[in-house]
């Protein structure tokens, strides 16, 4: 878990399955983060609302899986069930810890994803990447488009 927490946030106040499976960094450099999560045995983003979440997208490069709410707007585009992480209904605290507990205690089903979350962003980030759409766009739009 990284950022700036409340005062009255503790990690204490979590039940944790496995001592010593989650560690608290604090505030993390940007240049630090794709270390930190290739590092990580799994990425979590319980947003209520995310726009887009860039966040899945940089965890999925490194070949971390990911665990998001539906409300995630690039969990939807490239999180799929059971092959590079889960969806969970937002809010519902319930429907997230049913999808823990089928990653239960094994760490091998979890090593499995890596390779399926590095693939499926670079074949996503290959057809949807900046550099691809924006060409199309300025072509959709006539040979003045762009300018």
């Amino acid at each position: 878990m990284t950022g700036r927490c409340g005062r009255n946030w503790s990690h204490r106040s979590l039940n944790r399955p496995r001592a010593g499976t989650i560690r608290f960094p604090g505030a993390v450099a940007p240049a630090d983060i794709p270390a930190l999560m290739a590092q990580s045995e799994l990425f979590v983003l319980p947003s209520v609302y995310e726009p887009h979440g860039i966040v899945v997208a940089e965890a999925m490069a490194v070949g971390t899986p990911v665990i998001a709410s539906r409300d995630c707007g690039a969990a939807r585009d490239l999180v799929r069930n059971g092959k590079t992480g889960w969806l969970f209904k937002s809010g519902v605290a319930a429907e997230l810890a049913r999808v823990l507990s089928l990653i239960g205690t094994d760490p091998l089903s979890l090593r499995a994803l890596r390779f399926a979350c590095e693939s499926g962003f670079a074949s996503w980030y290959f057809n949807y990447s900046p550099l691809r759409v924006l060409p199309r766009l300025t072509h959709i739009g006539g040979p003045s488009a762009g300018k």
